[in-house]
């Protein structure tokens, strides 16, 4: 039944992945990936025409946009959670839902490398956020509690660090490697 459904990717980088691209060209007759992350409008328009949907945790599909999805029969979203999806009006069109709960697991691993990195060279701890609006906040710790800011030159600043600390880390098998010799010569 997949292989006569059209898809629509509002996630153009995926159109990069060999493996998504390999299997959505075996599951579905066609497939259509969107340039960049779509706006309402943009979403609006694949959602009335294609089957299947598939987006990021980024775009919000609400009872607006559902108004005239009169094809959409999946929706699918790479992320682990679904507060992004109007679940109710989806539910009510009878439009059926997946999350991909292991999408994100290597950005995950390797922000949580940078943060050890930070912590090893005592940088601020701090967290970097996306808004609904898609503005991105950025959290940090002080001697006083916390601040957060949308301030573009600081959000810069953090984006900046976090590319150089990605830099410096190791990727993930040679992580393990480093985990495990650790363990071996400390606990063992």
């Amino acid at each position: 039944m997949l292989h006569t459904l059209r898809a629509v990717v509002a996630l153009g980088e995926l159109r990069g992945n060999p493996y998504f691209t390999a299997r959505a060209a075996e599951l579905f007759a066609q497939t259509v990936y969107l340039p960049a992350r779509p706006d309402a409008a943009g979403l609006k328009e694949a959602l009335d025409g294609f089957d299947v949907v598939i987006v990021g945790a980024r775009a919000r599909i609400t009872s607006d946009l559902l108004t005239e999805a009169t094809r959409a029969q999946i929706v699918g979203t790479l992320s682990i959670g679904t507060d992004h999806l109007d679940m109710p009006a989806l539910e009510q069109r009878d439009i059926k839902v997946f999350n991909s709960p292991t999408a994100n697991v290597r950005a995950v691993a390797e922000h949580n490398v940078a943060l050890a990195f930070a912590l090893a060279k005592r940088l601020k701890d701090g967290d970097l956020a996306t808004l609904p609006d898609q503005r991105q906040v950025v959290y940090t710790d002080n001697a006083y509690g916390g601040e957060s800011t949308t301030n573009p030159d600081h959000v810069a600043m953090v984006n900046e660090t976090f590319a150089m600390l990605q830099g410096e880390s190791l990727n993930v098998r040679d992580t393990q490697a480093l985990i495990r010799k650790a363990l071996k010569e400390r606990w063992t």
